[in-house]
Parts: structure tokens; C-alpha cells; sequence
């Protein structure tokens, strides 16, 4: 069969994970954890010599808002990755997107994380872009480009997909491939058969199988930057 496209309903969640005190709390006990003190952690964000202090203090009291910038800068030295510091409470991550952001930062669901992958599984990221309706409220949604021109004519390579990780991925419905050995691919999902997913790249004339155990998780692509 040809996956065809559904129209998504937006995935709205009843509020988006705010920043609040308990987070920036988790950043002072994750400093002092680490006998870092607030000067060498505010230059390592980004803040000059002389002002690092002061930054940091005000951001552990809740005075002053983080940029993503300062926000990644601090989590590398912390040694934890940005979503540690977003995340109020427990979080329940879903597969393949432990630490990501969600984009409750200075302005509470703009913005998500633009993932990257350098050739490999391990991904970085790599800016922010503003969330699109379809993802308002959802935990953990992010954006990526379309690698190549594999799913042509849905998407181009450099075409910027909206992923809901969150969301279940059924059959008939494009998906970001996580795979355990190499960067992701993005593949049209036709079936689940036993230990197989049957994956289409719509330029390709048959669909493959694959191992359920060579793939980390499937993430749902809601749309892209150039839906109308």
C-alpha cells in the first residue's frame, strides 16, 4: 500500500511545562552538587567577568529569565542535558528524546529545539524555531531537517519537519527513524509485522524491512514548514 497523509489534529496539552521556581532551585542544587561556584558557572553561560555572579544568583532566585544560549552553556558545564533543567518535576521521557527542550523558556511554548545529527545517532541542538499549532503544549516536540530527498514528493532535503515524539506512530503516517547505528532517517511507515517495521522512502520502488531491534524509536512528523 502507499502511506497517504491524514490531516493532523493539533496535540494541544492542557498547558505547556512552565519555568518556574522549582526549576531554577534544581540549577542552584545541581551547581552546588558539582562545587561549582556561581561566578565560574555564569562565565561558562556566557556572562562577563565581574557580572557572572550576580547573573547566576538572580537566575537560582528566580529574578532573571534564562536565554537558550546561557541555558545549554550552563547545562554542559552541569554535566546534564538542558531538559534536566527545564524539567519541574519527574519527567517521563519518551524514547530517543531524553533532554531535549521543550521551549518553556522566557517565552513559555514559542519556541522548540532544532535537533541535529552529525552522521551519527547522537544528536545535538542545534538552534530553536517557533512552534507550530500542531505541537502547542506538547512536552517534548522538536524540529528537524528533512535529510535528503528520499520522501520527494512529500518533503525535500533542507524541508523543516514538526515531530511529536509523544504521539504514537501508526501505519499510513511518516515518521522520523531513530536508528541505533547511524543518523535518522525519515521513512513512511506502512506496517508492524512480528519484530519487522515495513518503512517506505517514497522514491525508493519497494518498501524494507527492518529489525525492531536495530531502531531505537519511531517519532510521528506532523507536518513542515511548508504545509500551507
Amino acid at each position: 500500500m502507499l502511506c497517504q497523509r491524514k490531516n493532523d489534529r493539533p496535540d494541544v496539552a492542557a498547558a505547556a511545562t512552565l519555568w518556574r521556581m522549582e526549576a531554577y532551585e534544581k540549577l542552584r542544587q545541581l551547581r552546588e552538587r558539582r562545587k561549582i561556584s556561581q561566578e565560574e558557572l555564569g562565565v561558562a553561560m556566557g556572562y562577563a567577568p565581574g557580572q557572572a555572579r550576580q547573573s547566576v544568583s538572580k537566575i537560582e532566585r528566580g529574578l532573571t529569565k534564562l536565554t537558550v544560549d546561557a541555558l545549554v552553556k550552563g547545562a554542559e558545564k552541569l554535566q546534564v542535558d538542558p531538559g534536566q533543567l527545564l524539567a519541574v518535576d519527574e519527567l517521563s521521557e519518551a524514547p530517543g528524546v531524553q533532554g531535549l527542550l521543550d521551549g518553556a523558556i522566557e517565552h513559555p511554548g514559542d519556541v522548540i529545539p532544532l535537533v541535529a545529527y552529525d552522521g551519527s545517532p547522537e544528536r545535538r541542538i542545534a538552534g530553536q524555531v517557533m512552534r507550530p499549532p500542531s505541537l502547542r503544549g506538547v512536552r517534548h516536540a522538536y524540529a528537524y531537517y528533512a535529510p535528503d530527498d528520499s520522501m520527494q514528493p512529500r518533503y525535500a532535503a533542507g524541508w523543516l519537519l514538526y515531530v511529536n515524539p509523544a504521539k504514537p506512530a501508526r501505519a499510513g503516517r511518516d515518521v522520523v527513524v531513530l536508528r541505533r547505528d547511524g543518523a535518522p532517517i525519515v521513512r513512511c511507515l506502512e506496517a508492524v509485522l512480528g519484530n519487522e517495521y515495513v518503512l517506505r522512502a517514497l522514491s525508493a520502488p519497494e518498501p524494507e524491512r527492518v529489525a525492531r531491534a536495530e531502531i531505537q524509536a519511531l517519532h510521528l512528523i506532523v507536518g513542515s514548514d511548508q504545509d500551507a
